[in-house]
């Protein structure tokens, strides 16, 4: 017998697995998805059988050390799960495998580590078993106070908040029970993808429009197409709660969408000729907190000085200068609890009792960097329209497309239009567009036109193009960057090009999809 094995170590090679020979008082325990130790590059390494072949053992094959659950740590789901993310993020399976599990299985097997395997022994292995499993996921782009404590006072002990902190020993405890079907409903981001969930009903996605879901760090994962591959991986139903008009969510991912956004009448007020902190606003909040009823007022920027062209500092106010100035003109030494002020994490989650949302001082909103900057408007104004009350909009640009369609009730099919027109033009959202960037810096340009050079006679076969290098400016640094645009219909790069960008070493950043770039 020969098991193909994936080592869970971090390797930058694209190879896929490693062959091993079976002794034959292992063969009874061996299966495809155990956990077992290998001898890998000269050391004894823990790995994962991928696949069993029954045929006779090669001499020149190393032997399987140890088989340390009989069980599938992963099953089928989770393997393809794993699979998919070594193609998406361009690494490879042993680094997307080490990604995937817990931090308790990363490193050699400690003796508490083996007890909490031999839980396995107890999770269900026929069908009637398994039908009596019932399993949630729930992806959120940050932990929601509320929303959480209720699931945990409604499913008690089957709930795993994996925003919670944990030791690696809870986190692979918490894990086990997934895999064994003792926790049904997982809330969280990555963690609440990568459970081994052995029958996953429903899959919700919380906000996939929310720039939170967007990663600096390499292996790049696409949160939102992760977890759509979760669904697919595991045929469980899947649907999206957004802030987006429905039209426009499912233009986006394809994929039904619940919108919390409600068409209402707004408040606009003009900047030009009125102060943030202006009579009618201050005149609703004091109505509002008579009633005892909430106050959200979003401003999506923190004090900042601007510096002008005599030398001379000027403070631009916000979150913090207005809680003050608010606070002041309400005659109160601070702002009471019923009223939230800040940026867009007032909108982590939802509130009750609201009597009234304002955003204020909107026109930096409404001059996006990116396509995700450009969501995030749409979705913050959609988030503040959720609420059955007044809502306040600020701005000077009276006459921006936003406003005029807010004005007009024409917000849903406003954003919908505006990706009709990035579709027609051929411009993203484009799935599986890949973009590789540098930050700006003596000698980048030249790096990014040697690597365009070296990917074109790679991709140009399979009728990908490669951009020349542009410029971008993402959270006040500016990057520069070449994008390889695929073929209509097609996402997967040519190997031979995914295997150089898999070579590439910090500072450069491969990412997948068009969320930060355009």
């Amino acid at each position: 017998m020969i098991v193909e094995v994936v080592p869970i170590i971090r390797l930058r090679r694209l190879t896929t697995w490693w062959s091993y020979r079976v002794p034959a008082p292992l063969q009874s325990s061996v299966q495809a998805g155990s956990l077992v130790s290998i001898k890998f590059r000269g050391r004894l390494t823990l790995g994962v059988v991928w696949e069993v072949r029954r045929e006779a053992s090669q001499d020149k094959l190393e032997d399987l050390s140890t088989v340390h659950t009989s069980q599938p740590l992963l099953l089928k789901p989770h393997r393809d799960l794993v699979e998919w993310l070594a193609g998406t993020g361009y690494l490879s399976l042993s680094t997307a495998l080490l990604t995937w599990l817990p931090a308790a299985l990363r490193t050699s097997l400690t003796k508490g580590t083996r007890e909490l395997l031999q839980t396995l022994e107890g999770a269900p292995r026929t069908a009637p078993g398994l039908a009596s499993i019932r399993q949630q996921a729930a992806v959120s782009p940050f932990q929601q106070p509320s929303a959480t404590s209720a699931m945990q006072q409604r499913f008690g002990e089957t709930f795993w908040n994996t925003f919670e902190e944990s030791t690696p020993k809870q986190e692979l405890e918490k894990w086990l029970m997934v895999r064994t079907g003792k926790i049904q409903v997982v809330f969280g981001r990555e963690r609440a993808i990568f459970a081994p969930y052995v029958n996953l009903r429903q899959v919700i996605l919380g906000e996939a429009e929310d720039p939170s879901y967007y990663h600096n760090q390499l292996p790049y994962l696409p949160l939102q197409a992760a977890t759509a591959e979760l669904a697919r991986a595991t045929n469980a139903d899947f649907t999206i709660r957004s802030s987006l008009p429905p039209t426009t969510g499912e233009e986006l991912w394809k994929t039904p969408v619940v919108s919390m956004l409600k068409e209402r009448d707004v408040v606009l007020t003009d900047l030009r000729r009125e102060p943030i902190l202006n009579p009618s606003l201050i005149e609703s909040i004091t109505a509002t907190l008579r009633q005892n009823r909430r106050v959200l007022l979003l401003i999506n920027s923190y004090d900042h000085k601007f510096t002008a062209s005599d030398g001379l500092d000027t403070l631009i106010p916000g979150a913090q200068t207005l809680s003050k100035q608010l606070a002041r003109e309400l005659g109160l030494a601070s702002l009471p609890e019923n009223i939230l002020l800040g940026t867009r994490s007032i909108l982590a989650e939802t509130h009750r009792d609201v009597g009234l949302t304002a955003a204020l001082a909107l026109d930096s909103q409404l001059q996006p960097q990116c396509f995700a900057d450009e969501l995030s408007l749409w979705s913050d104004i959609g988030s503040l329209l959720s609420y059955r009350c007044p809502c306040f909009i600020q701005v000077k640009q009276q006459e921006h497309p936003v406003i005029h369609a807010l004005r007009n009730h024409s917000f849903a099919s406003y954003t919908l239009g505006v990706l009709a027109e990035r579709k027609s033009a051929g411009l993203p959202p484009a799935r599986g567009t890949v973009f590789c960037s540098l930050p700006q810096a003596d000698g980048a340009t030249e790096q990014l036109e040697a690597l365009a050079a070296s990917l074109k006679p790679l991709v140009t076969g399979a009728d990908w193009q490669v951009s020349g290098v542009l410029e971008r400016s993402f959270r006040k640094q500016v990057h520069l960057h070449i994008a390889l645009i695929p073929p209509l219909g097609t996402e997967r790069l040519p190997t031979a090009a995914a295997k150089l960008l898999a070579e590439l070493k910090r500072p450069w950043k491969v990412q997948v999809g068009a969320w930060h770039i355009l």
